[in-house]
């Protein structure tokens, strides 16, 4: 600590109680009680030089993405808004998937009922033919 750097004061309050501060070459305020010496405060150049080397390691900490900003409400309301459009498209695809199959099962559905169709129409058939050959070998 040094001393010499700038003023001391002393203030007598009521005659009884005697008051003695040191501003060091730091800005650091130093009280001197019967205790011994015990930090008071900080002048106000060295909290705003201080303030301001702060406020230049944060920056360099947030440029080395170190340190995240907070997000703002804008921010938020927009990667909302991503994912939203992310989900639908996601969605419309399953769905335009659904309905694809949806199509293919009514086609093989149409397909078996007409192939069973034309089977109850080819038995139909062969087995009228079989009453007809029946019939006419039982006519002779």
């Amino acid at each position: 600590m040094d001393f010499n750097y700038n003023a001391n004061a002393s203030y007598n309050f009521n005659g009884s109680v005697t008051f003695v501060a040191y501003i060091d070459k730091d800005g650091t305020i130093w009280r001197e009680g019967t205790n011994g010496r015990s930090i008071a405060g900080y002048d106000v150049k060295y909290v705003s030089e201080l303030q301001e080397r702060l406020d230049e390691y944060y920056n360099k900490l947030v440029e080395l993405k170190v340190i995240e900003l907070p997000k703002t409400p804008e921010q938020i309301i927009q990667e909302q808004n991503q994912q939203q459009a992310e989900f639908n498209k996601e969605m419309l695809g399953i769905i335009s998937s659904l309905k694809e199959e949806i199509q293919e099962m009514k086609n093989d559905k149409e397909l078996n009922n007409n192939a069973n169709a034309n089977n109850v129409t080819e038995l139909a058939s062969e087995s009228s033919s079989t009453d007809n050959k029946k019939k006419s070998s039982g006519n002779k």
